[in-house]
């Protein structure tokens, strides 16, 4: 999921790069235009007035520029960024203790979603955390079970009654929603 969405972010700054690159292009061609008129122009209102584009397409060059150096593909690949952050998902608190202040910074705003609040009383209160730290939260919390190992073929070998209840991996988080999914499947399956 991650490389995909790497792939098409990839592909989405190529095609930004290229259509930037060719207004830059089209720039270019404009000021070169410019140029010959202004060479063969005597009015000074028109030198003026041609000057004056021109550094104005000049800024907007620069400009381009500029934003196609800062959508530039990334110096990392993507199995190095992966690995990167995976090992600070691991323990972002290892990278806090040997980091200097700018990469403390970064790990606080990587972690928690909101500036922590610091009471007078209390110290430090628990601060709001981003979104993969909630995900790792919610799946270390997860009961998850696994296909026992007689598997999934019926127990009985004769009968409308061949599957009995099967213990799939479903999550079952204080509801029955996983029980009555099996349920169906064993139903569906026997009929």
């Amino acid at each position: 999921m991650f490389r995909t969405a790497w792939e098409l972010r990839s592909s989405s700054v190529a095609s930004e790069t290229s259509r930037l690159k060719t207004k830059s292009r089209q720039i270019d061609r404009e000021v070169e235009s410019l140029l010959r008129k202004l060479v063969q122009t005597e009015r000074a209102s028109s030198v003026s007035a041609y000057e004056n584009r021109i550094a104005e397409l000049q800024r907007e060059k620069a400009s381009i520029e500029g934003e196609v150096a800062r959508i530039a593909s990334p110096e990392h690949s993507f199995d190095e960024m992966v690995e990167l952050s995976m090992r600070f998902l691991a323990n972002p608190y290892e990278i806090w203790v040997k980091g200097d202040l700018g990469i403390k910074r970064t790990v606080l705003k990587l972690v928690f979603a909101k500036p922590l609040v610091v009471s007078r009383r209390t110290g430090v209160q628990t601060g709001e955390t981003t979104f993969p730290f909630k995900a790792l939260r919610f799946l270390e919390e997860t009961d998850f079970r696994m296909v026992p190992a007689a598997g999934l073929e019926p127990a009985r070998p004769y009968g409308r009654e061949i599957l009995s209840l099967m213990c799939l991996p479903f999550h079952h988080a204080g509801s029955h929603a996983g029980l009555a999914i099996c349920r169906t499947i064993a139903i569906c399956a026997a009929g």
